[in-house]
């Protein structure tokens, strides 16, 4: 089974079926081309607004299991559901590709502060062994003139 990870990979249905449930309820499964990766399943769940039908519907969500959705409903809204799998596939779709580059993005922003930090934190570690070195020149100077533990701005 592949994994979608590429934007240029949409997630579409391949089959639909529908079996018998529990009393008055009929499970839809869906079999998708590829298992979704997990941010493509939130933007999934979030991407289409308020439902539609009855009690047990509008507080139901579909599942998404490796390649599948399955949703258990109530017969009245099996129509309801299938239209909302089959209008939140292209809006996940569609935000998906915005989704991930904006990660790549944030990643590349922690990657160049991670970077800069480094260069500081490098950098001022020169600074102070520069600062030590100097110091200890004063110091071996000031003992060789037998002056003691000033330094020359306290001369």
């Amino acid at each position: 089974m592949r994994v979608a990870s590429e934007p240029s990979q949409p997630i579409v249905i391949l089959d639909r079926q529908s079996e018998v449930g529990t009393v008055g309820r009929t499970v839809l499964k869906f079999t998708l081309n590829a298992a979704p990766a997990s941010d493509w399943v939130q933007l999934f769940h979030d991407a289409v607004g308020t439902k539609s039908g009855s009690f047990n519907f509008i507080h139901s969500d579909p599942e998404v299991s490796g390649n599948t959705i399955i949703w258990s409903v109530p017969v009245e809204d099996v129509q309801a559901a299938v239209e909302y799998v089959e209008e939140a596939l292209p809006r996940a779709n569609g935000k998906y590709p915005d989704l991930l580059g904006q990660q790549q993005e944030n990643q590349l922003d922690e990657a160049e502060q991670a970077r800069y930090r480094k260069e500081a934190d490098e950098a001022g570690m020169a600074e102070r062994s520069l600062d030590e070195a100097e110091q200890a020149r004063y110091r071996k100077e000031a003992d060789e003139a037998g002056v003691g533990e000033r330094f020359p701005d306290e001369a």
